[in-house]
């Protein structure tokens, strides 16, 4: 078979070139045995090759036909596919008949149960048809005769197979393209209006045969139809894009909901109506047109599609009909902006009408409707709803468009128009109608604010600047406080409403008037506080009560700063110690009446007293401003300033003593006595005069400190800390202010003072500020005797360092013995060095003064001086052995000798006695060890007190390590 086959392609290719006959014949006799080994083995490949085999018999048998003949047949189908178009373009449909022959194939493999060469075949058919319309492309006409073809083909091939989706799909495209290109074919030069509207007519045909066809037929039309939908508004948007809002065949996009509508599709012609209206809206004719074609499109979808959006578009696109026709139709309207107003209005009242008809009284409209629930809402019902919550749309745009205006009209840049005060009653007439015994808390918002513009547009002729609408603002606060206390029992819904208004007449009464200072601006702000003050304490709101508070301080020292202000000249302490006094005054006004206040008008006590508190904060920080603006001018409120600290710090220590937590109390008492400080300071700078006293401060506040330490403070009420912890500082602060550092008379008293102190209180380390006292006056004392002695300013500072280790109770525990011991070093290494760097103390005094240390530290047993004095000694000896050399040079030959005979003898002696020199050291660092024994054990018995054992202890202890150390 395969020889055979062989020797077919053979001849077949010998004679193809020259003998197209017997390549015909070849041809036929390849087909026949192909067809036969199909019908025997039923292979894939037999069909393809068959069907190759007879597609070029087809070419070939073309070329056996006479030349002449075949350009009487090319000639009329040449001039019919066009004069630019290729020949080759005519296979398109010429060779169409193997695809039809393969469909009809495919089809009968399939009804003999033979699924794999007929979806074979179906393939060869389909992959032939691409083929064919590919090169159909080459010619409009043979494009469009190809794609009749496939249409046809596709369709007889979906109707005699079992329906599947996607055979149904490509032949609706097919279909569809094949009338677009044929349309193009036949108009070549179609404008794109024109396309636009065969596009819509496409669509409404793909939408129409979706209603009328059954099953998958219908719902893949829908697809082409939603989609050739989409591509209509593809186009509005291009010819928006290119010539704007004005083209005249915009109001084609309503075709499309239209006819959603006429095939039930409520849903999806309400989403198109949406999309479609907005092209229209560029002329007056469209724009009506589109606006009441919309208007009732939609209200016939509501009628079917009841859902409270579907009413709310229909009534929207209703109202933008009426405004619509009034702009476009009527002529010389609006003549003024305040028109539209008036329309509005009655609009509103039309809609609040139909809210108000008889047909649903009980419906409420804030509430929303049960869309979910099985019955689904009346037509009426839903129509009441809508225009309800458009009226109130309306009414939102009208008061915001009003408050715009009313703005540029006090702003200046517009005139005022005596209309907008008609309009803005006409609004509260219909507002009232609507609510008329239904009221509700939008309705207070709605007539509160359309009341401020009412007045606002009232009073602008007379008063046309900002900060005179802030009176009668405050008189709507006042008038809407008084309502909500009316219709508190009545109708108490209504309160929180009318309490919020007021505080938004108070905002914006604030507001008015933030730019403009005037002589009663402040009161303003004081009628704004109370007024606030008054909605807090009914509703018990603590922020609103602090605001309060708060905004009437600042009104007050608003009237103070501004008659300051109109005055002539003043020194700024003087406008400080004012503004002190205020903060003064109104601390002791809250004070003193927080109770009476809780009582009767139910103001929180703890709220006024914490106010007062943070005003004595405040005035006591003018005070200290004051203070410092004296340091550095004049002032000639000294007196009053005088009394206003007199007055803050006798409020503080009253607090002290008022108090129940006695961290509090604390905290006041120091408060008011570092105040005290303050007014001392304060009454100095006043009184130059005093400044002879300057330097004796120091010793009154000693004379003062004396008795308030001593004074039994905590019988009296007052926390006795306080009190003693200020007797301790202020005599120091007061002499430091004063300049009593530099007056010694004045430390020495400072010493005594301490001393006195720590003794009286057991307090041993208050005695370190008489020691530093004492310091620093000998410091002053060396200064003023213009000692040029370096040993004199560190002797008083190291004895002061070692009288605190030794004093101080940290330093005698145990854990703080190593602390002692370098402090000591420390002191004693001050002195000692700089006496040995210093040319005066050099040689024998330091020598001397080391020996000194050294046998303090043998007598009392302490390390450091023993350290330090030995250190000291051998530099000490060692410069002088420099010194010696530098003045003598012969003499380091003397000593050379002399210390090498000493080592010499000291070498053979301790060879001689080596038993003595062995015992002397063990005995001198038994004694080293003896004192520090002695020591840790005297550290211990002081550390432990009464837990200890008895004293006598320690010299047992010492008897045992003596004789230990013997042995």
């Amino acid at each position: 078979i395969a020889l055979g086959r062989g020797l077919l392609w053979w001849g077949w290719l010998i004679a193809i070139a020259d003998w197209l006959a017997q390549a015909f014949g070849i041809s036929i006799l390849g087909l026949a045995l192909r067809i036969q080994a199909l019908r025997k083995l039923g292979k894939r490949r037999d069909l393809l090759v068959a069907y190759a085999i007879a597609v070029q018999l087809a070419f070939v048998g073309w070329q056996l036909i006479p030349l002449a003949l075949r350009q009487g047949i090319m000639a009329p189908l040449l001039g019919w596919s066009g004069s630019g178009s290729s020949p080759d373009a005519l296979l398109g449909i010429s060779l169409f008949p193997y695809v039809v022959g393969m469909v009809a194939l495919s089809d009968w493999y399939l009804r003999r149960d033979k699924p794999k060469l007929g979806q074979f075949s179906e393939g060869l058919a389909l992959g032939s048809n691409v083929i064919l319309t590919s090169l159909s492309l080459l010619s409009n006409p043979v494009l469009v005769v190809n794609l009749v073809a496939s249409t046809v083909t596709a369709l007889v091939v979906t109707l005699r197979r079992p329906l599947v989706r996607w055979r149904i799909v490509v032949t609706y495209g097919l279909a569809l393209v094949s009338i677009l290109v044929a349309i193009g074919n036949h108009w070549p030069a179609l404008p794109l209006d024109r396309w636009l509207g065969v596009i819509v007519a496409l669509a409404t045909v793909a939408l129409l045969l979706s209603k009328a066809l059954p099953g998958l037929w219908g719902s893949s039309a829908w697809l082409y139809g939603v989609g050739l939908s989409a591509m209509t508004y593809a186009l509005l948007w291009g010819y928006l894009i290119d010539d704007g809002f004005g083209f005249g065949l915009s109001w084609v996009g309503l075709v499309i909901p239209v006819v959603l509508a006429l095939i039930g599709r409520h849903p999806a012609s309400v989403l198109t109506t949406g999309i479609a209206l907005p092209f229209t809206l560029g002329l007056p004719w469209t724009r009506l047109v589109g606006l009441s074609t919309a208007t009732a499109l939609t209200g016939v979808n509501s009628a079917f599609y009841r859902r409270p959006g579907v009413a709310f578009l229909a009534v929207a696109f209703g109202l933008g009909w009426a405004y619509s026709s009034l702009a476009d139709w009527v002529p010389g309207f609006p003549r003024h902006l305040a028109d539209w107003g008036l329309v509005t209005v009655g609009l509103m009242a039309v809609l609040w009408g139909i809210w108000r008809s008889r047909s649903g009284a009980t419906l409420e409209p804030s509430l929303p409707l049960p869309e979910a629930s099985d019955e689904p809402p009346s037509l009426p019902a839903l129509y009441r709803v809508a225009c309800d919550r458009w009226g109130h749309i309306l009414a939102i745009g009208l008061l915001t468009s009003s408050t715009v205006a009313v703005s540029l009209y006090y702003l200046g840049w517009r005139e005022p128009r005596p209309l907008i005060v008609a309009v803005l009653a006409a609004f509260l007439v219909t507002l009232l109608l609507r609510y008329w015994k239904t009221v509700r808390p939008l309705a207070i918002y709605l007539a509160g604010w359309g009341v401020e513009l009412l007045v606002a547009g009232l009073v602008i002729q007379r008063y046309p600047t900002v900060v005179s609408l802030a009176v009668p603002t405050l008189g709507l606060g006042a008038i809407a406080l008084a309502l909500a206390a009316t219709v508190a029992r009545s109708r108490p819904a209504l309160t929180a409403p009318l309490h919020t208004l007021t505080l938004v007449y108070a905002v914006l009464a604030l507001a008015l008037r933030a730019y403009t200072v005037t002589a009663w601006t402040g009161w303003l702000v004081v009628a704004t506080a109370l007024l606030i003050l008054e909605v807090g304490r009914r509703t018990q709101t603590s922020l609103a009560r602090w605001l309060a508070l708060g905004l009437l301080s600042v009104g007050w020292y608003e009237l103070v700063i501004y008659q300051m202000l109109q005055g002539s000249g003043g020194e700024a302490a003087d406008a400080l110690l004012v503004l002190a006094g205020v903060a003064a005054l109104i601390m002791v006004v809250y004070r003193l009446a927080a109770g009476q206040l809780d009582r009767t008008l139910g103001l929180p006590q703890t709220e006024l007293v914490w106010a007062a508190h943070l005003h004595w904060l405040i005035g006591s920080l003018l005070m200290l401003g004051g203070g410092v603006s004296i340091g550095f001018g004049q002032a000639t409120l000294g007196w009053l300033g005088l009394a206003i600290a007199a007055a803050l710090l006798l409020y503080a220590l009253s607090q002290g003593r008022l108090g129940t937590a006695e961290s509090v109390k604390q905290t006041w008492v120091y408060a008011g006595l570092l105040e005290l400080v303050g007014w001392f300071a304060l009454g100095r700078s006043l009184f130059p005069a005093l400044n002879v006293l300057d330097p004796w401060w120091g010793v009154v506040a000693c004379a003062v400190a004396v008795p308030v330490y001593w004074l039994p403070w905590a019988t009296w009420g007052w926390p006795q800390r306080p009190w003693r912890v200020m007797a301790v500082v202020v005599p120091l602060l007061i002499a430091l202010l004063t300049g009593g550092f530099g007056h010694i008379p004045t430390l020495w008293v400072l010493v005594g003072f301490y001393g006195w102190l720590a003794w009286h209180s057991g307090k041993i380390r208050i005695s370190y500020l008489s020691v530093f006292c004492a310091v620093w006056a000998i410091w002053v004392w060396v200064v003023n005797q213009a000692i040029d002695d370096n040993l004199a300013w560190v002797l008083p500072l190291g004895l002061a360092l070692l009288y605190i280790a030794q004093v101080d109770p940290a330093l005698k525990r145990p854990e703080g013995k190593e602390n002692c011991h370098w402090l000591r070093v420390i002191a004693l290494s001050i002195i000692l060095f700089t006496a040995l760097v210093t040319e005066r103390w050099t040689g024998l005094p330091v020598g001397a003064m080391a020996l000194g240390a050294i046998a303090a530290g043998l007598l009392l047993r302490m390390r450091a001086p023993l350290y330090v004095g030995t250190i000291i000694f051998a530099l000490n000896a060692l410069n002088q052995l420099v010194l010696l050399n530098a003045a003598f040079p012969f003499i380091k030959w003397v000593v050379g000798i002399v210390v090498g005979i000493a080592l010499i003898w000291a070498a053979a002696d301790v060879e001689r006695r080596r038993d003595q020199w062995l015992q002397l050291t063990q005995s001198w660092v038994s004694n080293v060890k003896y004192i520090e024994v002695t020591r840790q054990l005297d550290w211990r018995i002081a550390g432990s007190e009464r837990r200890s054992a008895p004293p006598f202890m320690s010299a047992v202890a010492v008897v045992a390590f003596r004789r230990t150390t013997a042995r």
